[in-house]
Formats: C-alpha cells, structure tokens, sequence
C-alpha cells in the first residue's frame, strides 16, 4: 500500500531473465593454428561454454582454399589432406560434463618417405647385367575387389630402372589409414604387378597381392587423457576425462574403478568399485566421455592424499571388441589447504563510543575467529598498537597468547577503552596477530584491525579558517612572495621550517583571517602544531608517504611551530598538521599545510657529496684542546679548559661528551639514558645541579649574544619564535665559517671523578703547593642527522686529550683524595658445573674509582667480599675467590671465581654480590704487595645484583658413589673393544653422543681411572644393569643419603617409585633367571661382555667392563621419553672374583622378580652404595648415563618388580627354612600353557618369596662366616589348609630370626617373630596331582563369583548410606562460616578448626558454607585456603569443598594435562563411576571449557583404549536393575568367541558388552563366563589383552564385582613402598567419603590384615594426614 500517495497505471510488470551466458556454445580454441605436414594430424581443440549438462554435437568439416583436399571417399595423389564432409559421420559430439574434444584432420606428407609406405624388392638375374634396363609396376583391385584405391592405398603406376651392375630395385607403394575416420575393415587386398620390360624379359611371378591388416590397429582403445590430477577437497567432484581412439561407429565400454593409497574410500572419496554399476558406455561416434568421482569434504586438515582410477574389462560391440589403452591408471592427489586452521579477525575495523565519566570503562569485545580443521589446538599472539590513540590513556594494552583448543572456533580478545577527559578527534588504534607465526595454524586474510574510539565531545567545529603554510624561517618575513604563484624559491636545507597559520600575522591576507579567528576564538599562541615528513621522491617518480616525526632531542621539539633542520635534508618533503585550541583546551580539527619540498640551492654549510659516504655527510677533522688556566686567570681560575671545534654540515647535530655514545634513539629522546654523560653538551647546567658548576651547555639570554657574522640570520635566536633549549645550542655555531664551538671548565676532581679523565703526578715541586700533572681526558664525538622519515645515523669520532702543567694541588677541591662514587661494572664471564655437581661462575669487575676491591681488610674489621644467593635455595652458600687483579689502581680488572658449597639441580634466581672497595691516594703508585695486605682504605661493601638462570642438565651419580668412573656407551663392537690404556682415540671420542636408531645395538662399558695405575691388579666387574624412565620429564638421580641435592633420598633406577614410568632389571650376574627379558613381547637381548665369545677380551682389560643390548625393545613408549642407563659394579683385588657378600649355595634355588628392592620398594641389598666404602678393598659402585633416541610409537606397560634378596650363611636351621620355602615357591610358579596362541600366560607375583639376610660381620676379620648374629625377614610359606572351593589361601609370612653364632657350642634361636596378612594376587587356576606335592595359589576375592548376582553393588549406592561424612544435624553455616574466618585471618592458620569443620559436613552443606563465606568476607574460601595453605593438605582442603561432580570433573582435566597422559586416573573414574556422576562431569566440564569432553579424550589417547574410554564418557550403560539369564549367556558366549576360542582377540566385543550392559546384567555374565570357559573374565582379559586397554577392562571387571575391594586395593597400591601417591589418596578419600567408605575400610581389613587407618598413620604426617584421618573416620 502506498503511503501518502496514489498508485499510478502500471503497477505491475513483466521480468524476462535472460540466460544467454549459460546456453552450451561451441568454438574453436583459437582462429588459427600452424601445423607442420610431417605430423601426420592436426587435433583442433573444440571446448563447449556454458551448461555442459546435457549431450551435444556440432559439424566438423574442411574447406579447401590454397591446400588442396582429397575427394570425400578417396585419397588421391597430390592431396595435402583428407577432406571431412558435412556429413553426421564427422560429427563431434559432447557427452555430459564434457567441456573439451577435438576435431581431427589427417595431413598428407609429400615426401617419399610417408610413415604408410611398403617398399616391394623387384629382382634381375641373368649372365649380362652392364645394361640399363626397366620395367613398369603399377597397382589393380584384385578380384574379387577388396581395398579400394584411394580410400586404402593410392593407386600407382611407376616406373623402375635398375642401373648397370644393380640386382634388385624396389616399387613403392603408399598405403592409405582411415585413422581421421577409423573403421575395423578386417583383411584386405589388392594386386601389384609387373610389365612393360625394357631390355629385359618377364619372369614369374610378376604379380603379387598385397593383404592390408587393420583390425589391432582399429580396435576402439579406451584411456586416460593424463596420468595425474589434482582435486581440492571442497570441489566435491572430479571429472577425469577418457578418451577414445580406433573405430568409433560402434557402442564400446570400459569399467572406471578406484584404489585406495593414502586416500581412504568413505573418508576421503566415494568408491567406484570394480563392477558393470561403474562402467563408462561411449555410443556410436563418442570421443571422449568423463569418469565421475566424488570427493568427501570434511572440517579435518590433513596432507595431501592420494588415490587411483583404474580403466579395465573392456567391451565392444564389434566382434574383435575393445581394449584399454597404456594410460589406463590415473593418480588423484587431493589437497585440502582450505581445511587448514586458519586464524584472523572476524572483521578489519571496530568503532565504539568512548566510555562516559572520568573513570568509566568500555569492554570491546573482539572476535578471532578460527576456520578450517578445528581438531587442533591452535596457538596466536594477539597484541594492541597504538595509533593516534595512546595506550594507558585511551586504551588499555593487552597482548596475550590465544589458545584454540579443539572444537573451538572463536575467541573473544577483549578490550578495555579508558575515558579521556581531554576533547579529542576520534582516536584509533590497531589490534594485530602476530609478530610470531601462529602455531598448528595459518594467518588468514584480515590479520590487523583497527578500533576507532569515538570521542564523547569531538564536534569538530574549531577550525582554523585556512589552511596553514610552511616557509623557512629565513622567509617568515616575507610569505606572501615565497608561497605566490610562479614563485620557485624552496626552503634550504640547513634552516628551520617555520608553521604559519592564518591567525599569524606573517600570513598573506592577515587582515581578513584575523576577524574570523577573533570570531571562531581562536588565539595563535594556543595553536596545537605537529609535522610530517616524506623520504624524497624516487627514480620512478613514487613518494614513500608521509610520517609523523616524533623523535624528540634535548635541543627541539616535535610539537612547536618551528621545525629544526634536523628533521630534514634535501628534496625530503615536508608538511604540518595545525590544530587550534579552544578556551577549554580542547583541540579541534587537523588541518594539513602545502607541502614543501626542501631545495638543493641556497645550502647554508653544504659540503659537495662525496660517493660511498651516508647522505654526503663526511667524517670531518675536529679540534679538541686541553689548557690549564692557571690561579691569575680571572673568569675561570685553577681550572681545566676543554675547547672542542666541530665543522657544521646542513642538518647535522653534533654530540659531544667524554663518555661513549650508544643507542642514539634512547639517548636523544629519554633523559634518563644521558644521566651518565655529565661532560657533554647533552645536559644543561640545570640539569647538573649538585653535580658540577659547569659544562659545555652554559644558560644565555638573547641579549647576550653578540649579533655578528654568521649569527645575523632572521630569527637565529628569537624566543618569540624559537625555543629556548633551541637557542642554547644553536648559540655555539657560526653559520658564516660554518662551526661549532664548545668550550667547558672543569676543576681537577670534576675531571677525573665526573668526566671520566685520569691523571698522573710525575712529581711535586719540594716545599711548594704544586705538582706537575700528565692528565688524559677521553672525548667522544658523533655527527647525527636524520635518516628517513624518522630516526638518527651517525658518523663516529673518538680521541684522547693528553697535556701536562704544574697544579695548585691545594686548590684541589678535597685536597688530594678525591671524592669519587665507589663504583665498578660487574660482568659474567662463565658458569659451568664442576665434577662434583657444584655451580661455579667466574666474573670480572672494572672498577671505577682509583684502588681495587679486596676479599678483606684490617682497615674495614667484621666485613668480607661474599656472593649472597637466593633466598630459595635453601641457604647454599658461595665459597669466593679473586683470581688475578691488573696491577694498577687506575680502574682496575680483577677476575673472581665464586663457587657453591653444595650441588643443586636448579641454581636459577637473583643472586647478590658484595665486593669491597679499598681506595688509594690520587697520586699513590702501584706497588705489589707480595703477601702483604694491599696498602688502602676500605669501604662499605658495594653491592651488584647478578639475574642467574642456570639448571643442571644432568649428574644423577656423584663421584663419591661412582667411584671416579666412566660410563661410556657405544653404537659400534670395534669402538666398544678399544683397550682405552692402549689407544690413541680419546675418552670423549670414544663416548657416542648420538641417538639409537632402531634395530641398533648399544655397547655400554664402564671404566675405572683409579687415582694410582694399579694396572691389573684391580678388576672392575658388572653385577647388575638397569634401565629406566621418568613420567613427566623427572630425571633419576642417586643420592640414597638425600644430603648432596637436599631432595630426599634417591636411587635413581634401583628403587621405583611414583615418578619412574618404567623400570626393568636388563642383567643380573649372580641371578640371570630373575631379570626381565621382553617388553611388550620384543626382547631386550640383553648380555654381559663375558657371556659372550667374541666380546670375552675385554675381561683381560684392567678396570673394564660392558654389555650389550637392543633398544628396539624402547620404540614400544611413547615418542619424547629419556630413557637412562644404570649400572652396579664391584671394584675388588683381582684374586677376588666375587663381590664382598658371599652367596650361600643353599640359596641356589628358582626365583621369580628379584632386584635391590623389597616387596615395599626398599633397598635390601648393596647397602655399600649408601655407605662410605672406602676402608674396604672390594668397592661397590653405581654408575647412570642417559639413552637417547631417534623416535618411538606410543606403548604403555606397567614393569612388575619384585624384590632383591641378600646373601646366605651358614646356619643349619636358616638352611631348613630357605630349603622348605625354595620348595613350595617351586610348584606356585608352575604355570599353564596357553592352548592355541602357544604362549605361556604370565603369572604376575606381588608378592614371591623374598628374603632378606642381613649378614654382620667381624670387621677385624677378613668376611667369612663368624658372624655376630643374622636376622631374617619377610618369607612367603603357604598354608596348606584348603578353603572348600579347592583354592588355597598364601600367607606372608614376616619372620625375624637372630641367630647367635657360637662355632663350638651351637646356635640359638633368640626370637621368631610370624605374621600373617593375606595377600591379593592375579590367580591361577590349582592344579593336583596325587604323585606329586600340591601346587597353591592365592585365593582372591576376584575369583569368588558365588554371591555376586545378589550382592549390593556400590553404583546404586545413595550419598550417605556407607560414607564416613554424614550431614550434620543443627548445621549453622554462619556459625561455621565465622569460625573459618577466625581461623584463616587470626594470626598463623588454625588448622584444626578447618579439619574439624571441612571433615564432618556434607558436600551440600560445604557448598552453602561457601556461599555464605563468599558472602561475609567478598573473598572465595577456595582462594583463602590456597593463600593460607600448601602442598597436599591444600589439594585436600579445597578438594573436600569442591562439588562432586566439579571435582572429578578437574580431576580428569588434570590427567589429561602435561606431556603424558596420567591413563591411571582416567581409568579409575571412567571405571567406578555410575552413568548419573559421568554424566554430571561431563556437563561440568562443557561448561567450564565449552566443548565436549569427548573430543579432548580423542587427542589424549587412541586405539582400542580410546574406543572404550569414548564409550564409557557417552554414559550410555543401561542403567535397568533386571537381568536376562539368557542375554548374559549369550554376552559370555561372545566374548569367549571372541578371545579364549580364537586366534587373536576381538577387542571390540569386550569393549561393547563391558562399556554398556547394566551392572547387574555384568554380574550374571561373569558367572555364565566361568561355567562356559572355566576360568574367570578377569584371567581372561590379562592373558589376552596387555596395556592401558587391559587395566581399563580389568577395572570395570572389579568394579563390577566390588567397588569397595577395588578401591581397598587402590588405596593399598598409593600407599605401598617408599612413597606414597597423595594425589591418588585425596580423590579416592573424597569422592567415596559419602558413597561407601566404611565398606573400602572393612574391605582394607579383610585383604590385608591391618586396618585403613593404621596404613595412613604410617604413611602420613603433619595436617595433611590428620585431614586424612579425619575422613577415614575410625578404625576397624
């Protein structure tokens, strides 16, 4: 409906869309083509335009003009090419997606050498052959006709000589092909004869038939137009094109089928597959016909790829078929380049309104929006830069680096816009990506934005009238003729630039702009100026653009209405910016001026360019003088003169001071950085107050200068117009002789203290008040001038002023001594670590005062030269000593060495240096003092502060536990048996520094250099070797007494613990059978150099030793681990073969896992390496060396250790016990073999039997048998009591025996001591045998299945049905919320008071404290608790006020973090927890990082076990409470099938039923497991299955069973051994704290024969264990 208005007569109309450009058009590629006869054919190129949708065809015919065509039908002689017909068999048709064919012609070759022609010999014979004779051969049909003339050979009729003496000539014959119009003819003939002899007779034959065969030649062949092609992704489909060639009158097909290569089908590219479904049909007269392929497009980056097209199974309608041409494979490379993640700003300009009131703030919210493959993490830097608005006033700068994690496509940078109560113009500034190149991303197109800050009160109504103009100051009297048309006279180069604005009375028509600017208010003196400057004009006629000159100096201004010459030279082009300013100080709008551009006429102090110099500016002589003015001179008495005379070139400013000129930009722009140059024309005598009284910048009036030649140029000096700090300078320079003059006074203490002069008295005048002084002024000269557009160069000169007078030493300002600032320069020379892991650094000092510093003086008692480290470093402190002083006092160099008083692993931090000064007399020479103390006066320490970032790489063995030993490892066998006594090669070279690749084999050897050359007499043997690698880039080191690098003790590859990944004994030579041999079924093939034939001479080497191993074994972890090396070695008297303990041969029996270490982690044997050995003549030593390699595939396994065990004696009743115990372990270690994989099933033993001897010897006596007493602990026996499932339970056994060892009266047992916990173990199914003794296995309560179905099951357990933690009744979160507050902000935390509180609420009623303590006090009790607590207590403490679902939620997040994945925690929450709690911190965790938790697993773990993670993260268990007998038969049928009954194990079907059958539903199918295999899921799974996917499987199996048994054992695991897993601890103690505590307690008890509780107060302490307690909540 109109609006205000009528409708007219045409209110409708009629559209017709045209869409000529997409109507199928055919034309020739090109108008004209040139083609040489003798290529046979000319293939025309036809291309078809527009829709190729459909099937098209056009006519192909020629037109004779001056080549002459064939008939239609026939090729006759003198043709130069077969003629096509307008006839539809020369139609060229166009299948669908066919955007190209050809028309093809055949060209007739003139020359007698055509590719058809048939040369058939004619022979002559006879007795007289010296004649010339002829005959005439000529072609008919034959009859019946077969080929015709003209269309299959050209008739002929020719005549043949044969010259004298010639036997045989030949008729040639041109044979016609059909290939411009190919028709299989099959066999045809015509006839050849001879006649017409001249001088000759006829003999037969004399005719012949000549058969043309074409049917190969003709059969339609069907190929590739190319043998390659490249798809992008996106294109979605590709149209490979085939062509055909032979006869086209008849239907021919051909199959088009792909391959795979690195292309996979589904992922990358629809199958075609090798059936008739893919066959490509060309009808009658069709060419070229596509081979349609799909490529999938999806959001994943990756290489490119590749896969084939094959052409194959030909068909034809003709009965000689068709075939496939040689081009029958196509190669298809698909790129993927779009997919890349590619960062950049959502859009390349942002505005926003600057933000109301004085301390308002705007957040403007920037969108970096990532595209492409968001499967990555991402990472870009995103900075601020300023622009006309300043950061910390417009704006506030942010720079950071944005992580795209995967999923996430876009980041939000924000940005805070200030307020500015200054009225502004609008103001922008720039937000760019970058400098660094983004990683696992591409930039893309829009990398910088710009933001524009919209002033709150820019009107821009104050303008100035006119634009202003720029002159030179020369010509600020005379603008109007300078600026008139046709005037040609430019600014010089070497005068100012003057801004003049319409409101200036120097501007043309003053008298009209001046009432304006009295009407618009605008005051000349308040005129805001700014300049901008342009390099000069290039060859080519370009302008480089205008910048804004912002380079202040301490002698001009960027922002005043004149200009300095400094700013510019020749032909540089200049403007300004004139802004007037209103009476509130508000600046209006810019308005630019004329540019001018500075002349080459008319230089003031030009010097002519000279080539090779910068800019024509020339390093010209100056002169420096130095003159005593002596006590009758009036002005300047008793003082030192420095004059200095400069040459002036236009546009140079000169700097003179006697210090060095560095970092002009700084030093011109930043007072700070000229502080130093006190004796310089860079600072004035106002800048030097309480310094000095003079300098070579002195204060003027304009009324002083003497008006004169060289200083009489228009404004040189006037204040109105120039600045005073302008005018001070420009004072010194002559513009007539074109010089600059400094002159400066100095007494002799300003000299030599302030302007780093010196002086030598040579001597001093007998009774008299004067000294005769050589002094020494350094001075340091530089030329700067300006480069374009911004920025300074300069030409650098440098000298020493020397003179010598007689000086009123009196008048000396301090009488002799002067008094000079302490101060030196200190500088590192070297830190490097010593042999003993100390930290070392060497530095030199430059002292800048008259004497040296000393270690310590009589004259400053109580004080000494020391290096003050860190507070962190836990008081190390510094040993300090002076290596070598310049012997001199005149600022001398001394080199100090400062070296720790122990080893750390990081030294980094900021340490502090006191040195103490000890001054001399001025005049005082240099004496050495010999062992005398150095003649002077101390003062207080000076102090420098040294910034040390330095980390030891690695020494995890010091010298006193190697015992000065080499550990070298080697990648050949000939470098492995040099003799090192006897070699040329040196220790370093012999050492391999490289990496092992796989399939190599190490040589490891160890050397003994023993302080004398014992030669033979000593021999070094290997005893054990171990390998090792840490979690989390940890690196082992030994240190069992913990005093060496204060971390506890450490034992590097001998003892696990939480931080070693894995750890495998390779050698033991006393027990070979013990030590592992594979990982992960590829073997270490591990031997001792002794054991081996070819490698036994190294044996005869004194102090040698080595082995051998593969590290292909090593490729099975994951790539990035540092694998190391450690080996045990005795150094003994090379009559003693054996190590100083010797082994009984009772004790000769079979062990299962044995090395240094108990069943608790412990060291139990070589305790000589924890203990200075060095009285004994047998010495045990350890050595580590790390392992490098090339790369690894990612593998996880977990190394079974066992425990080592001691030495025997000989005592008859310790006999017995070991005897009886050896038997028994004997038939437990059976095992039984696996039945189709032939692979014996491991029996993993927590527990073997492990005895430790402890042996005490008579020291007095060489080691033999007189022993004071034994004590035996730890001995496995079995109870032989069966259980009626016909298992039999193990017991440890602790037994303790003291043996007091009388060799005439016997021995007597003092005291045996048994104790008798059970032990959970993997189990084995008990085998009997009546003949022979029982063999016993552990029964465990993962193979009791008879109560299972009906058993509670902790997954449906309520909160608070079993928990230790109960809501408290009459709960008052004021009340808690008050007694929390005291206890965190009194004075010291009252950890009880957060343990009682935080222990005996309920997570509920700890979230509402929370609230409410947030609440009360405006802070998070989380950030209180981390503020006021550390360490495990702290994780504990906010653990238990965290929700529960957040908590598992973290918890996972932590796992997942760092370089390796904690795969242990993962598995036990995806394992115990229920589908309501995973569900819950799935949703948590979505929110927290908003992407779904699914995705992270994907790229923190793989293969099956990411598969089953991934099923159990969907929380798609069936949570119903009924059981199908039936459907769990079948379940336990599958997974038999699955695994124990085939081949191989089908992963899958375990990870399917166990990640989504109910839980009830699990329990019946473990019982139909056992009744159909015999054996339990669980052995099962650990003998099929091994790593991550293994104990995933095993977990939810046990969880399935009992949570509170899984847990129990949990628990048990964090707390066995040396150190305990806190982190493991608090998650188990907290999340079941309210689910089922008290059950895990009563299953602790129950397994292991000592309470939950009791194994927290002996493995924990202080408030974290009291905490603990807490939560366990009682004892059983």
């Amino acid at each position: 409906m109109p609006v205000y208005a009528l409708l007219g007569r045409n209110t409708r109309a009629i559209v017709n869309i045209n869409d000529t450009e997409d109507e199928p058009t055919l034309q020739f590629d090109k108008k004209i083509y040139h083609v040489n006869e003798s290529t046979g054919f000319i293939h025309a190129p036809i291309e078809r335009k527009g829709d190729t949708s459909s099937t098209v065809s056009a006519l192909c015919y020629t037109v004779a003009k001056s080549a002459q065509g064939s008939s239609l039908h026939a090729l006759e002689s003198g043709s130069d090419y077969k003629s096509r017909g307008m006839s539809n068999d020369n139609r060229v048709i166009f299948g669908p997606g066919v955007s190209m064919s050809t028309c093809d012609v055949k060209l007739i070759d003139d020359s007698d050498e055509d590719a058809g022609t048939i040369e058939i010999p004619v022979l002559r014979h006879g007795s007289d052959l010296s004649s010339v004779t002829s005959v005439w051969c000529a072609t008919r049909p034959s009859d019946p006709p077969s080929a015709s003339p003209g269309v299959d050979y050209i008739p002929s009729s020719k005549k043949v000589e044969f010259k004298p003496g010639k036997t045989e000539e030949s008729c040639s014959l041109t044979i016609m092909d059909d290939i411009q119009n190919p028709s299989i003819e099959g066999s045809e003939s015509f006839v050849v004869f001879l006649s017409s002899p001249q001088g000759a007779v006829l003999q037969e034959p004399y005719e012949a038939n000549v058969v043309i065969t074409d049917t190969f030649q003709d059969i339609p062949s069907m190929q590739f137009e190319k043998r390659a092609y490249t798809v992008k992704e996106k294109d979605s489909v590709l149209h490979i094109p085939i062509i055909r060639t032979g006869d086209l009158s008849f239907k021919s097909s051909v199959r088009c089928f792909t391959r795979t290569m690195s292309a996979m089908v589904m992922d990358d590219f629809e199958e075609r597959r090798n059936a008739d479904e893919s066959r490509i049909t060309f009808l009658k007269g069709e060419k070229v016909k596509n081979c349609t392929v799909h490529v999938n497009d999806d959001s994943v980056f990756e290489p490119e790829e590749e896969f084939q097209v094959h052409l194959g199974t030909p068909l034809g309608d003709h009965w000689s078929g068709a075939m496939v041409g040689a081009s029958d494979i196509v190669t298809i490379t698909i790129t993927n380049d779009e997919d890349a993640p590619t960062i950049e700003f959502e859009q390349a300009s942002y505005q926003v309104r600057e933000p109301p009131g004085p301390d308002g703030i705007e957040v403007l919210n920037i969108k970096v929006i990532r595209r492409g493959d968001l499967d990555r993490t991402s990472k870009i830097r995103c900075s601020t830069r300023d622009g006309s608005a300043q950061s910390g006033v417009d704006y506030n700068p942010k720079s950071r680096v944005l992580k795209f994690t995967p999923g996430m496509d876009h980041i939000l940078f924000k940005v805070e816009i200030l307020s500015n109560e200054d009225r502004e113009w609008h103001e922008s500034f720039s937000l760019v990506l970058g400098p660094d190149d983004p990683v696992e991303a591409v930039l893309g197109e829009i990398t910088m934005a710009t933001v524009t800050i919209l002033d709150q009160e820019a009107s821009g109504s104050l303008i100035l009238p006119a634009t202003p103009i720029v002159v030179s100051l020369a010509d600020y009297d005379h603008v109007q003729e300078v600026t008139k048309e046709g005037s040609k006279k430019m600014p010089s180069p070497g005068y100012p630039l003057v801004c003049v604005t319409p409101c200036d009375p120097h501007y043309p028509k003053y008298s009209v702009m001046k009432e304006r600017c009295e009407e618009a208010g605008i005051n000349q003196t308040q005129v805001h100026f700014s300049w901008e400057v342009a390099a000069p004009t290039d060859t080519n006629g370009a302008r480089s653009p205008f910048e804004t000159v912002t380079d202040t100096t301490p002698y001009t201004s960027v922002n005043h209405m004149v200009l300095d010459s400094i700013y510019f030279s020749r032909r540089f082009h200049v403007r300004c910016v004139a802004q007037a300013r209103d009476k509130a100080g508000h600046l209006g709008t810019p308005l630019r001026s004329n540019i001018a551009t500075i002349g080459t006429e008319g230089s003031i102090c030009h010097t002519p360019v000279t080539t090779g110099t910068a800019r024509g500016f020339q390093a010209q002589s100056f002169i420096a003088t130095l003159k005593y003015l002596d006590v009758k001179q009036k002005e300047h008495p008793n003082r030192i003169h420095i004059s200095v005379q400069i040459p002036h070139q236009d546009g140079m400013l000169p700097l003179v001071s006697t210090m060095p000129l560095h970092n002009l930009h700084f030093l011109l722009s930043e007072s700070i950085y000229r502080q130093q140059h006190v004796c310089s024309n860079l600072v004035t005598l106002k800048d030097l107050q309480d310094i000095s009284e003079t300098g070579f910048l002195d204060d003027v009036s304009y009324d002083s200068i003497s008006l004169g030649p060289g200083y009489d140029r228009p404004y040189q000096f006037n204040p109105n117009v120039r600045e005073a700090k302008s005018i001070q300078l420009y004072k010194h320079l002559n513009l007539k002789s074109c010089i600059w003059t400094f002159d400066a006074y100095y007494d002799m203490t300003e000299l030599i203290d302030v302007c780093g002069g010196s002086v030598t008295a040579d001597f001093q005048v007998r009774d008299s008040a004067q000294s005769f002084l050589t002094v020494q002024v350094p001075l340091y000269v530089s030329y700067i001038y300006v480069t374009a557009p911004r920025g300074w160069a300069s030409l650098e000169h440098h000298t020493e002023m020397e003179f010598s007078f007689f000086y009123d030493t009196v008048l000396w300002r301090t009488g002799i001594q002067t008094d000079s600032v302490l101060s030196a320069r200190l500088q590192i020379i070297r830190i490097y670590i010593r042999e003993d892991g100390r930290l070392v650094i060497e530095f030199k000092t430059h002292a800048k005062f008259r004497g040296q510093f000393v270690l310590e003086h009589h004259t400053l008692p109580g004080h000494k030269s020391h290096l003050m480290a860190p507070d962190h470093l836990g008081g190390i402190e510094f040993d300090i000593q002076l290596l070598w002083s310049a012997q001199t006092f005149d600022s001398p160099y001394q080199l100090w060495r400062a070296t720790s008083s122990y080893s750390r692993k990081d030294y980094s931090g900021e340490y502090t240096v006191f040195l103490i000064p000890c001054t001399v007399q001025p005049t005082q020479p240099w004496i050495d003092p010999g062992d005398k103390p150095l003649s002077c006066t101390a003062h207080a320490p000076e102090k420098f502060l040294v910034p040390i970032a330095f980390q030891q790489t690695n020494r995890p063995v010091p010298v006193v536990y190697s015992l000065n030993t080499e550990f070298q490892l080697c990648n050949n066998e000939k470098v492995f048996m040099m003799d090192p006594a006897n070699t040329d090669v040196s220790m370093a070279e012999m050492d391999y520094k490289g990496a092992f690749s796989m399939g190599q084999t190490l040589y490891g050897r160890v050397l003994w250099n023993p302080e004398q050359n014992l030669n033979a007499a000593y021999k070094l043997q290997l005893e054990k070797v171990y390998l090792c690698t840490g979690r989390d880039g940890y690196v082992p080191f030994f240190d069992p007494t913990g005093t060496l690098y204060n971390e506890g003790p450490q034992y590097g590859c001998i003892q696990p613990n939480k931080h070693l990944k894995h750890r495998f004994l390779l050698l033991d030579r006393k027990q070979p059978d013990v030590c592992d041999r594979f990982f992960h079924d590829v073997p270490f093939e591990a031997h001792l150099a002794s054991d081996i034939p070819e490698l036994q001479p190294m044996t005869a080497m004194p102090g040698v030793d080595g082995f051998t191993m593969k590290v292909d074994a090593l490729y099975k972890v994951e790539a990035g681990h540092q694998w190391y090396l450690q080996v045990i070695y005795v150094i003994s008297p090379e009559s003693r073969s054996s190590p100083r303990i010797q082994r009984s041969v009772t004790y000769e029996v079979s062990r299962s896992k044995r090395d240094l270490v108990d069943r608790s982690g412990r060291l139990t044997l070589d305790e000589s390496l924890i203990y200075d050995n060095e009285g004994d003549q047998v010495k045990n030593g350890t050595n580590m060396k790390s392992l490098r390699l090339e790369a690894g595939p990612s593998a996880t396994f977990n190394a079974h250790v066992g425990s080592s065990v001691g030495g025997g004696v000989a005592a008859v009743t310790l006999l017995v016990l070991v005897l009886l115990a050896s038997c028994f372990l004997f038939r437990r270690c059976r095992r039984s073999a696996k039945k189709k994989s032939k692979k014996a099933h491991k029996v993993y033993e927590e527990y073997p039997l492990n005895t430790k001897v402890e042996v005490c010897m008579d020291k007095c006596v060489e080691k033999n048998f007189s022993t004071k007493h034994c004590t035996v602990r730890n001995v496995n026996i079995l109870n032989r009591n069966q259980e009626p499932n016909g298992k039999a339970k193990v017991k440890q056994v602790n037994l303790e025996v003291k043996l007091h060892n009388n060799l005439n009266d016997g021995t007597e047992v003092t005291q045996v001591l048994f104790q008798l916990p059970q032990v959970w173990r993997k189990s084995v199914p008990v085998q009997s045998n009546p003949d022979k003794l029982p063999v016993y296995t552990m029964a465990s309560l993962w193979d009791d299945l008879d109560s299972l179905v009906n058993s509670p099951s902790s997954f449906s357990a309520k909160t608070g049905d079993r928990g230790t933690i109960k809501p408290k009744a009459n709960f008052d979160a004021g009340e808690d919320v008050a007694a929390l507050k005291d206890a965190i902000e009194g004075l010291g935390t009252k950890e009880k008071v957060l343990i009682d509180i935080l222990t005996h609420r309920s997570s509920a009623q700890r979230q509402l404290i929370c609230e409410a303590y947030q609440e009360a006090t405006g802070r998070t009790l989380r950030e209180d608790l981390k503020g006021d607590t550390d360490g495990d207590f702290e994780d504990l403490l906010v653990a238990l006020i965290t929700p529960p679902a957040t908590y598992d939620c973290h918890e996972v997040m932590r796992a997942m973090e760092g370089v390796v994945t904690e795969e242990s925690t993962l598995i036990e929450i995806f394992a115990s927890r229920s589908t309501e709690q995973i569900k819950a911190f799935c949703d948590v965790y979505l929110q927290e990082t908003e992407k779904k938790l699914t995705l992270d697993l994907k790229a923190e773990v793989s293969g099956d076990f990411c598969s089953a993670l991934l099923l159990l993260a969907e929380a798609t268990r069936d949570d119903s409470t009924t059981v199908d007998t039936e459907k769990a038969k079948e379940d336990a049928k599958t997974l038999y099938s699955a695994g124990e009954e085939k081949w191989g194990t089908d992963e899958s079907k375990f990870i399917d039923i166990l990640c989504q059958r109910s839980i009830p539903q699990l329990r019946q199918t473990l019982v139909e497991y056992k009744n159909i295999s015999g054996k339990t899921l669980q052995q099962s799974i650990e003998g099929e299955m091994s790593g991550d996917l293994e104990e995933l499987l095993v977990a939810i199996v046990k969880c399935v069973k009992s949570v509170p048994a899984y847990f129990a054992e949990r628990l048990y695991e964090c707390m066995k051994g040396a150190g305990t897993d806190e982190s493991t601890l608090n998650r188990i103690m907290v999340s079941r704290s309210e689910i089922d505590l008290l059950d895990i307690r009563t299953e602790f008890k129950k397994l292991y024969e000592y309470s939950l509780l009791s194994a927290i107060e002996s493995d924990l302490g202080g408030d974290h264990g009291d905490c603990v307690k807490a939560i366990c909540g009682g004892d059983d």
